[in-house]
């Protein structure tokens, strides 16, 4: 008797007794939900607008399955899943997703496809449970993707550094926020809090200013 595994199920084990083959049967169910899957990303649909709507990806889950006898089945490419976004209300931190990242797709329960398309309460689209094809990419695995040369970084020691392009842009010091590079102001640019002690970059004018070789006093408050 050949003792080569069919599907999920191992006859050495499954067959030995009716617990056994209740308990094989329960873990074949058990295993056909999808709840958590880690992923790689092989293309990108961004959505319209500038910046851009929310868009999908196609992924493809990284885990294979086994079969009885311990053989592997890869999976193949799951198209079209939505991606997490960190946003509430008008505002959003756009950060999307690139060929080869790696992520978790993490699974609804029900069919929520007529719901992602309303947007909106609805029925299910299908009697489908614990599916892939129900699934949102949250991105990312920083110890698969590899560092990152633009990032914010909020620091233990409560500092934080912009940079863009592996160069520092923005840093906190001790007592104010460093810039490296170049800064291109299109508005006004004021000291002070406003009133009186307000003094304009571009429009103010100095006191104590005498002809010749001498130098003019310090700006004029309110100016």
């Amino acid at each position: 008797m050949s003792d080569t595994g069919y599907g999920q199920i191992n006859p050495t084990t499954a067959g030995s007794s009716d617990l056994n083959a209740i308990a094989a049967i329960v873990r074949q169910m058990v295993n056909r939900l999808d709840i958590m899957k880690l992923v790689k990303v092989t293309a990108i649909h961004p959505g319209s607008g500038t910046p851009p709507a929310g868009g999908t990806v196609d992924v493809l889950p990284l885990v294979n399955q086994i079969d009885g006898s311990g053989n592997p089945v890869q999976h193949g490419t799951v198209f079209g899943l939505p991606v997490f976004r960190l946003q509430a209300g008008n505002t959003a931190i756009i950060m999307d997703p690139a060929v080869g990242d790696y992520g978790y797709v993490v699974c609804a329960d029900r069919d929520s496809s007529l719901v992602l398309k309303t947007p909106g309460q609805a029925n299910p689209g299908s009697r489908r449970r614990y599916n892939l094809a129900d699934g949102v990419f949250i991105c990312g695995v920083g110890s698969m993707n590899g560092k990152p040369t633009s990032y914010l970084w909020f620091k233990s020691d409560g500092s934080w550094t912009l940079t863009a392009g592996s160069s520092p842009v923005l840093q906190s010091i001790s007592g104010g926020i460093k810039l490296t590079g170049n800064l291109q102001v299109t508005g006004t640019i004021t000291q002070g809090e406003g009133g009186g002690d307000q003094v304009s970059l571009a429009t103010h004018t100095h006191s104590g200013v005498t002809t010749g070789s001498g130098t003019s006093g310090p700006p004029t408050p309110g100016s």
